[in-house]
């Protein structure tokens, strides 16, 4: 046998944001493929831990689905414990081109259609976005905000939802005009509320940016490590799990290297200076 242990633990941080019925899909298929019981344990109140705390120092995880963030700070702090699946999900939008992207989705309310037209259109507006470190909801626009030559001084008025979702939920409430918006939560959230998909209308998308991750712990055996890795990269060639992805709008499972994450530490180079800040007209 590959290692003695015989229950896996799994640990998610990326619901509600995509659904937990997503992890448990992926939970159940890779029991089967490896032969081995697992735990999922959904964490909803953080996207991520502190990287003085994180549950690979102190062994409570073998496998973990989180934010790239937090990810890419415990490879900053050189953790041991910290290993990068190569393997990644596809999820379906229009710009992805069958690689392991998300992007930023610029959403207004549709019955402002007419008034916006591209993001350059709603400078003066209000604003929100879930989080000042997000990749997605803020610093990809800080990004997009200084090629465009406008600095950070381009919205009326800011608030800090707590989360896409929150985000979301403000601008069907009128609450603000526009939020930027993690791709795949805005497309869960459109599955699971049907009557309020056709009220959300994206002006563009910025990106693209890295998928979120799958982390190992090291400890596991590679062996291990190495079983879960070919039985991800096969997933969409078995006709019941890839009917099973495609529910959740993801086509499968695409080899990837730490390379990958390139894309946000250039991004988070442009606007390490920079935060978003209200402006008045």
């Amino acid at each position: 046998m590959c290692f003695k242990i015989q229950t896996v633990r799994y640990l998610e941080y990326l619901s509600p944001g995509i659904s937990e019925d997503f992890f448990d899909m992926i939970k159940q298929y890779l029991d089967i493929e490896t032969g081995r019981q697992s735990v999922l344990s959904h964490e909803e109140l953080l996207n991520g831990w502190s990287v003085d705390d994180d549950p690979f120092s102190v062994n409570n995880v073998d496998v973990a689905f989180v934010e790239s963030s937090y990810f890419l700070e415990l490879v900053k702090k050189k953790d041991k414990f910290v290993q990068l699946c190569s393997a990644a999900p596809v999820h379906l939008h229009s710009r992805t081109q069958n690689k392991p992207y998300y992007f930023s989705d610029i959403v207004v309310h549709s019955d402002k259609i007419s008034r916006y037209k591209e993001l350059n259109d709603l400078r003066g507006y209000r604003w929100a976005y879930n989080e000042e470190n997000s990749l997605s909801g803020c610093l990809i626009v800080l990004a997009e905000l200084n090629r465009m030559g406008t600095g950070s001084y381009f919205f009326g008025n800011i608030l800090q939802s707590g989360s896409h979702l929150n985000s979301i939920n403000m601008i069907l409430d009128n609450i603000v005009d526009a939020a930027a918006i993690d791709s795949t939560v805005l497309n869960t959230f459109k599955k699971l509320n049907p009557n309020q998909a056709a009220k959300l209308h994206t002006l563009e998308s910025l990106g693209p940016l890295p998928i979120h991750p799958i982390v190992f712990n090291r400890r596991l055996p590679a062996c291990f490590k190495k079983k879960i890795t070919k039985a991800l990269l096969e997933m969409n060639r078995k006709p019941l799990w890839k009917s099973h992805l495609l529910e959740f709008d993801v086509t499968g499972f695409v080899p990837i290297d730490i390379s990958l994450y390139n894309l946000e530490l250039q991004i988070k180079e442009e606007v390490k200076f920079t935060r978003l800040r209200p402006t008045y007209y």
